[in-house]
This record gives structure tokens, sequence and C-alpha cells, in this order.
């Protein structure tokens, strides 16, 4: 895991150009760090469906300071719910379930092949 976001409260990601996938998003969740991304491409698929991130327009230094607030705001919540973040984090990101995942497609359908 990366140190500056295991040391981190918040995780902030304010990209302004679109992104091929939010690394830095699955880490936060990793770390169990609400996180903060800019809504581009790789940034909104990688940190979708965590309760503890929030997205904002790219660009737009007022509403990333606002998702700050609400986190901050909301923290006693954000503590109780972070586990369950990370332990989504581990699901989806599993190098077996990538491997089982691009093995599976790449495995050609018998069904198909006739």
């Amino acid at each position: 895991m990366c140190e500056p976001v295991a040391d981190s409260d918040i995780v902030l990601v304010p990209s302004t150009v679109d992104e091929p996938f939010g690394n830095t998003a699955v880490e936060a969740m990793l770390a169990q760090r609400p996180l903060v991304v800019s809504r581009t491409s790789g940034l909104r698929e990688a940190a979708a469906g965590y309760a503890n991130a929030r997205f904002v327009t790219p660009d737009d230094p007022a509403a990333l300071a606002d998702a700050v607030e609400e986190i901050i705001a909301a923290w006693p919540k954000v503590r109780e719910t972070i586990a369950a973040d990370r332990e989504l984090a581990i699901r989806r990101h599993d190098p077996a379930l990538y491997r089982r995942a691009i093995a599976a497609w790449c495995r050609p359908n018998p069904a198909e092949s006739q």
C-alpha cells in the first residue's frame, strides 16, 4: 500500500483529465480512507459503489472543498462504514478474480465453435 494514502485522513484525486483507471481510488478504499475524486471515466469506474467516495466536477475547487466538508461532517458514519468499502475493494480487485475473469474471456465457448 502507498504510504501517503495510508497516512492520509481523506484521499483527494482532483484529476482534470480522463484517467484510464483510478488506482489511487482503489488504494484509498484498501487503506480505509474516504475519497474525493473527479468525475472522469476511469475514476468514476474505480470509485463507483463505495459509500465513502464522493465525486466532483473536474477543475472545480469549490466542489472539492464541499465534498471534503461533507466527509468531515459525516466522520462518525464514515468510520462506521469504511471497513465495508475495504471489503468491497478486496472482492472487486483481488488478483485471483482478475485471473479467472481473463481466463474465462480467453477460453473459447464450445457452443459457439459449432
